[in-house]
């Protein structure tokens, strides 16, 4: 048992453990958040979902397996219009920006005589 959830009484001083009341409840929660979760698809099934910055359209007749809300997400991250993508490609160019300036920094050090960098640790010239 995890310590973090023993209860113990003021009045009578009887000690309890209380952790199962906790992984119960986060059991229900997750039962209802799926349950809200279909909710949600069931009612979007049957409706026209539109990309606000493309104009781009998923209507009832698409075939697709996903509920509309995944389909979106899809669009979303892909869509060139939405601000998503422009802040995916600019995390893009941070990270080759980074990698390039790593491989620059990498080939700085080793071209460092090793005995120049020993001799001077060690308070030679």
């Amino acid at each position: 048992m995890d310590e973090r959830f023993n209860f113990r009484c003021v009045g009578c001083g009887r000690e309890e453990y209380i952790g199962a009341r906790f992984d119960a409840y986060a059991i229900e929660l997750k039962a209802e958040i799926k349950r809200l979760k279909d909710w949600v698809a069931d009612l979007q099934n049957g409706m026209y979902i539109n990309c606000v910055y493309c104009g781009h359209r998923y209507g009832p007749n698409t075939d697709v397996p996903a509920s509309m809300a995944d389909v979106l997400k899809e669009h979303i991250e892909q869509c060139p219009d939405h601000p998503m993508s422009a802040l995916k490609n600019r995390i893009s160019e941070l990270e080759q920006e980074r990698d390039s300036r790593m491989k620059e920094l990498k080939a700085m050090l080793n071209g460092f005589d090793e005995s120049f960098i020993v001799g001077r640790t060690r308070g030679g010239d």
